[in-house]
């Protein structure tokens, strides 16, 4: 949801699921591939189980240097167009990179 100015508004209440599984590919370097699923939802009431945005994915993670991943990959929404309330979303696949270890 948005407000007027395109601005948007956020939410009162929220879900986020994610799940992946790594394999070893090389030990040196140190390269892992994975395959991944996420999902959210976000509301504007109390939480409930609405219609949700879901994403699956694959990519490499490189130990570039000791304990510094770098990592990459393409995701692909599950629900590429979706219809909420007046608003639509389009929703298109996504390249992602990082360097450094996540929390």
């Amino acid at each position: 949801p948005k407000y007027g100015n395109n601005e948007p508004r956020g939410g009162v209440s929220s879900l986020l699921l994610s799940e992946e599984l790594q394999h070893n590919i090389l030990e040196n370097p140190r390269i892992d591939g994975f395959v991944f699923m996420d999902a959210g939802y976000v509301s504007l009431s109390e939480f409930t189980i609405g219609r949700y945005a879901a994403t699956a994915g694959f990519g490499a993670r490189i130990e570039i240097m000791r304990n510094v991943p770098m990592t990459f990959g393409m995701g692909y929404p599950i629900h590429p167009s979706q219809q909420l309330g007046d608003l639509k979303i389009n929703n298109a696949k996504r390249f992602f990179f990082s360097v450094g270890a996540g929390f």
